[in-house]
């Protein structure tokens, strides 16, 4: 992206960690670029060669959002939390994520109370209705009826007819294939649609 000399620049950055993000006006030019150290807390504005001045200058602590994550416990969908949802949670540019999955951190009381309270205190959930499980169309179910924000998900197969439930047909859904490229596709669509949704809260 090359800049105008004497033109105005609205200019986000964001350091998790050790991972540096830069918006200008709105346009992402640089993502998760990994500076070695972990930051400080510490953030200072400059320029290389250039004159530069900064004024307005707004800053915020990361919010923490809680996610919590509905679908089957099969071998794929194990492979699509481990390599898409996780990453997308852990490496989101604005949110810091506290994120759940049912099988996660359970403890010896009812399953059914917890996941309840799971869903009741979450800001955002990620639904995978491939398989139409009825643990998770009741979790869904549970969630919706809360008015909880949900981001669903459904494996596209090649030559297999996508079926969404009826009840749920109006709700946008995010296809994925379950490829290396699918993979890294949906992970970064994931990463956008969190960005709106949880922003909203």
């Amino acid at each position: 992206m090359e800049l105008v000399y004497e033109k105005e620049y609205l200019i986000k950055i964001s350091v998790k960690d050790n991972l540096l993000t830069i918006y200008v006006d709105g346009m992402r030019i640089v993502y998760n670029y990994g500076f070695g150290k972990r930051s400080n807390g510490f953030v200072g504005l400059g320029s290389w060669t250039a004159s530069v001045e900064f004024w307005d200058i707004d800053i915020r602590p990361f919010q923490q959002t809680k996610c919590f994550i509905i679908m089957p416990f099969d071998e794929k969908r194990n492979l699509l939390y481990d390599y898409v949802i996780k990453p997308a949670l852990d490496k989101h540019p604005t949110f810091i994520f506290d994120y759940k999955r049912a099988d996660e951190a359970l403890t010896v009381g009812r399953i059914s109370e917890e996941i309840t309270e799971y869903i009741n205190t979450a800001d955002v959930l990620i639904a995978d209705i491939t398989s139409t499980n009825a643990n998770v169309f009741y979790e869904l179910g549970y969630a919706h009826a809360k008015l909880c924000k949900a981001l669903l998900l459904i494996e596209e197969v090649k030559g297999v007819k996508l079926t969404i439930p009826f009840d749920i047909q109006d709700f946008r859904c995010h296809t994925y294939i379950f490829s290396k490229e699918g993979f890294e596709s949906i992970c970064e669509k994931i990463s956008s649609v969190l960005t709106n949704i949880a922003g909203e809260n």
